[in-house]
């Protein structure tokens, strides 16, 4: 399999450049302290959660084993509060939203039966937790049998919360008559911590859960992968091989839609993992087993998979994609909408040691690939968001594989895209050498500002199994812009591209349509974007020195222009 090394990353993208933080610091005790995700929260500051086994530093106490901890920053990087929830066995933090009322809704897996996570009806139990804006318990609630409760998620409603889970328990608050298996339960709260309504998606084997997605106030998506081939997931005329199911709620329980992802073989298995709304149609992203030959002989492998399904869940279209070397198995991570209404992909190939290629595919509203580009060498594809601009962020790690003395380190880079999902302007690395694999999440602030937060491992690298939480500030990289040329350059470059008049007073004018025209200042930043036109209006800006970039299939060029 063709592999990217480093070299090659920062070779292919020759903007890499070392970073500077508009702060950075760090979380945690001397023990080990492990980030699991963070919240933007409306007053413009940050909580973020994750487990520790430290009892000093930030961290106050430990009431045994694996604790949950929060703490709250503003947009400086001071710290608002810290707080740490725990009983006497192994708690650990899942998913964290904003409540309703300013506060925080806490999702954890706990064996405790004391203290915060005082009883256990087995395993791994589940509690929501609600904190108010101070941090403080409003109420905690466990949702448990006895078997193990996990990958939960919690989206907020009008009126309450909704929680899915995956449990293989049959008993306490999951208790249900029918095979043993672990099957996947949405559940409502109100803003009490009351249950208002349960419900078991049933199946008699194995179901899990990818995704959890709000529609708004009043509806709901929820991906699942099932091998059941009835109750529920009756549509899977093969059981025992994995399908895709969508399934649409309304926030009272009621189902609006439960329609099965097809494979293009049915006896072969497929498995999605994101799902963007687009027009009451769902466009879903993930992979599904085909066998392909190699060399002469038959290999079942994973092609990333693209499927549009209507309204009612009847497929529109499906296609594959398979990266051209050597065969690994490729996945879709998330979908997004590019600035021209196009879709964009993310996602990534997989070989044997569990690092590969990742790759942006553009692909129109039809089903049909417009570009593919090729990103990083990664692992792990964590986080992706947009800036007040719609340039995509995606936050990747990679491990490295070959500098000796790093062998097995990890890498955590942000590649900043295009709006229009077609090339990467920049790749940031903010943190290297760590020796961590860890969940990475970010946020973009209102003013462009990336804070981030991962964990790192304590120096010296040797120190075994400690680390702490690495929060850090960027800004967000301005575009780098072409070379800026004359008329006549670019002329006698053969793109026959005018701009006039240059002085200009009201605005500049292209010779031809250009699909994207952007005005940058000269530090960079964006002053004004204009789509499928040959005029950028000047009106409204300053006199000075700006940058035009014209940009269609035929050119992509850039002038220096000055606003009189």
């Amino acid at each position: 399999m063709k592999i990217f090394s480093l070299l090659l990353i920062i070779t292919t993208f020759s903007f890499f450049k070392s970073q500077t933080f508009d702060w950075q610091k760090s979380f945690g005790g001397t023990n080990y302290d492990q980030h699991v995700n963070h919240i933007q929260t409306p007053d413009g500051n940050y909580v973020f959660t994750g487990y520790t086994l430290s009892n000093n530093g930030d961290i106050a106490v430990n009431y045994g084993l694996n604790d949950a901890f929060l703490a709250k920053i503003d947009a400086n990087g001071n710290y608002l509060w810290k707080k740490v929830y725990g009983g006497n066995n192994d708690d650990v933090p899942l998913n964290i939203i904003n409540s309703n009322d300013n506060g925080v809704v806490l999702v954890s897996k706990s064996k405790s039966n004391s203290n915060t996570f005082s009883s256990n009806k087995g395993n791994n139990d589940l509690w929501v937790t609600k904190l108010d804006a101070d941090g403080n318990i409003t109420w905690n609630v466990p949702i448990a049998g006895s078997g193990n409760e996990e990958k939960a998620m919690v989206i907020s409603t009008l009126n309450g919360y909704i929680i899915s889970l995956v449990t293989n328990s049959s008993d306490f608050d999951f208790a249900h008559a029918g095979a043993v298996s672990k099957d996947v339960w949405i559940i409502k709260l109100d803003e009490s911590g009351n249950i208002l309504w349960k419900k078991r998606l049933q199946g008699s084997l194995d179901d899990d859960i990818s995704k959890l997605k709000k529609i708004d106030n009043n509806e709901f998506l929820v991906l699942v992968n099932s091998l059941s081939g009835d109750g529920d997931f009756s549509a899977n005329a093969a059981p025992n091989i994995n399908k895709g199911f969508l399934l649409r709620f309304d926030t009272n329980g009621n189902l609006q839609l439960n329609a099965k992802i097809e494979s293009a073989d049915i006896q072969k298995p497929n498995l999605a993992y994101d799902v963007y709304l687009l027009n009451n149609e769902y466009v879903i992203g993930g992979k599904e087993m085909s066998v392909i030959t190699y060399n002469n002989y038959d290999y079942n492998i994973f092609k990333a998979l693209f499927y549009k399904m209507s309204a009612t869940g009847n497929m529109i279209w499906r296609t594959n994609y398979i990266t051209p070397t050597y065969p690994g198995n490729n996945e879709v991570a998330f979908i997004e909408k590019a600035s021209d209404d196009n879709l964009v992909f993310f996602g990534m190939e997989l070989n044997n040691n569990m690092v590969g290629n990742t790759w942006m595919i553009k692909m129109s509203n039809s089903g049909t690939i417009i570009k593919n580009t090729p990103l990083a060498y990664a692992r792990t594809m964590h986080d992706l968001k947009k800036t007040s601009t719609d340039r995509f962020v995606l936050a990747v790690s990679y491990r490295n594989i070959n500098i000796p003395a790093l062998v097995g380190s990890y890498y955590f880079s942000f590649l900043f895209i295009s709006p229009e999902g077609t090339t990467v302007d920049v790749f940031e690395t903010i943190k290297s050498q760590q020796l961590i694999a860890s969940n990475f999440s970010f946020s973009i602030t209102g003013n462009d500002k990336v804070v981030s937060f991962l964990t790192e491992s304590i120096p010296p690298v040797d120190s075994g199994n400690k680390a702490n939480i690495f929060i850090s500030s960027l800004p967000v990289p301005p575009v780098p812009i072409p070379p800026v040329l004359s008329v006549n350059e670019a002329n006698e470059a053969g793109n026959k591209i005018y701009v006039y008049p240059n002085p200009a007073t009201d605005f500049i004018k292209i010779s031809e349509k250009m699909d994207i025209l952007v005005l940058y200042d000269v530090t960079g930043k964006e002053i004004i974007k204009v789509k499928n036109s040959n005029i950028v209006d000047l009106k409204n800006i300053s006199a000075g020195t700006y940058i035009l970039r014209a940009k269609n299939k035929k050119a992509d060029q850039s002038f220096k222009i000055i606003k009189k």
